[in-house]
């Protein structure tokens, strides 16, 4: 967060401290339900609660050697509670803390931000009212045009901010989701009645489908209507700009005692308020753009970047490490997919033999050209390389189908077709 623009309202909510409770939060929802139902001792909970402390400063230790903040948290946890830590994180993955205590804190800003457009709401309605008899000359272009009220500015304002209102509460819906699956959203430890218990004591509603993590959009929804309320307070921002140029000098902002304009030109009155919420809605527009970049992520965050990838999806909003798609793209792209036993396996090598090809044929190309030798030991280099990664490749495509026929095959029979019948998502694909 930015230091300058920060409330403290805002900036206690984000601190680490305030989001490693939200993570002892969720672990404990989920302990509760376990404990009713005799996973683990039913004053697991209870325990750990009274004992709990967020020592951040331990945790941020833990973490420089772990390189995992979920891990370090979770230590830092089991070391104050005693042997009852052994239940702590019990069947979770730490995306499902993470994710949902996430959208716990979400929620949090949210709400502050809806009261926010409340008092916004009564300012504006205020001055609309008193000024609605004021006349003030109309501009387009920036040219007078006709006389109107000045009261009706405020009163446009008031319609704007009114539809953002309702954007936003339809925001808060949306991120008020948690998921508490397991590793990949497979439910193999926790059951989805422990998941929708565990959220429902956190006033959240499950993921219908989820993978390793909550599905983006959700999060870029939010980030989209905030850059939406960023524009409307832009507009505003311009329109008193605008209108405190000396020039024109209809309206000028407050100016506290003992507040400068310049160090060089003291008699200077900036319109320094408007300014800053200029671009401050400029940074907004700018993180809603990162969000939808980060929709991808849902199911490429533990296959494009490797098993362990937890670090880009808890990364800052500014990072964008995966590009989205169109929609007809993606209707495109799911329409052709294929989930054929050895067909994704197998098209690895189709792949590295078709860059080999390629590769060779680009060297033929440069030993026609009359100074290219070098570039051709270059490239025929690369080529060699290609072809050592071709046959690691093929001795990694029979290992894995060699494991998805055995211990991967039964760890999914247990997991998914337990006696009494298959996990069933809360989502109906009739």
């Amino acid at each position: 967060m930015i230091q300058r623009y920060t409330r403290a309202e805002m900036g206690a909510l984000w601190a680490d401290e305030n989001r490693f409770r939200k993570w002892l939060d969720v672990e404990l929802a989920v302990l509760e339900v376990l404990g009713r139902e005799g996973v683990v001792p039913r004053d697991a909970a209870r325990k750990i609660r009274a004992k709990a402390r967020i020592n951040v400063k331990r945790i941020l230790k833990i973490e420089e050697t772990t390189r995992h903040d979920v891990i370090a948290f979770t230590t830092s946890i089991a070391e104050q509670v005693g042997p009852v830590g052994r239940y702590f994180h019990y069947g979770l993955t730490s995306s499902d803390v993470v994710d949902t205590a996430l959208a716990l804190l979400l929620r949090e800003a949210l709400v502050v931000l809806r009261a926010d457009l409340t008092k916004l709401d009564d300012a504006l309605v205020r001055r609309a009212l008193e000024f609605r008899e004021l006349p003030c000359i109309g501009r387009t272009h920036g040219v007078h045009a006709e006389p109107t009220s000045f009261g009706l500015k405020f009163l446009g304002w008031v319609a704007e901010f009114r539809r953002q209102a309702k954007r936003l509460d339809s925001a808060i819906e949306q991120v008020s989701v948690g998921k508490l699956s397991g590793a990949v959203g497979s439910y193999g430890a926790l059951s989805p009645s422990v998941e929708r218990k565990a959220l429902e004591l956190l006033g959240l509603v499950p993921e219908d489908v989820a993978t390793q993590v909550l599905p983006r959009d959700r999060h870029a929804e939010v980030f989209c209507v905030l850059a939406e309320i960023g524009a409307s307070v832009e507009r505003v921002a311009v329109e008193l700009r605008h209108l405190q140029r000396t020039e024109v000098h209809e309206v000028e902002e407050e100016f506290g005692k003992g507040q400068k304009g310049s160090s060089a030109m003291p008699h200077k009155k900036n319109p320094i308020s408007a300014e800053n919420l200029t671009g401050c809605a400029r940074l907004l527009r700018g993180y809603a753009v990162a969000a939808l970049e980060r929709t991808g992520l849902s199911s490429a965050a533990r296959t494009r970047r490797g098993p362990r990838s937890a670090g880009s999806a808890r990364s800052s909003w500014a990072r964008a490490p995966f590009r989205s798609v169109s929609p007809a793209r993606a209707s495109i792209g799911c329409s052709t997919l294929r989930t054929i036993s050895n067909t994704s396996i197998r098209s690895t090598d189709v792949c590295w033999e078709m860059g080999s090809r390629k590769l060779r044929k680009l060297a033929r190309r440069f030993l026609e050209a009359e100074d290219g030798q070098a570039t051709t030991e270059y490239v025929m280099l690369m080529a060699v390389l290609v072809g050592i990664i071709i046959t690691l490749g093929k001795v990694f495509r029979d290992r894995m189908v060699s494991l998805v026929k055995g211990p991967v095959s039964n760890m999914l029979k247990q997991s998914f077709f337990r006696p009494g019948g298959v996990h069933k998502f809360p989502i109906s694909l009739k």
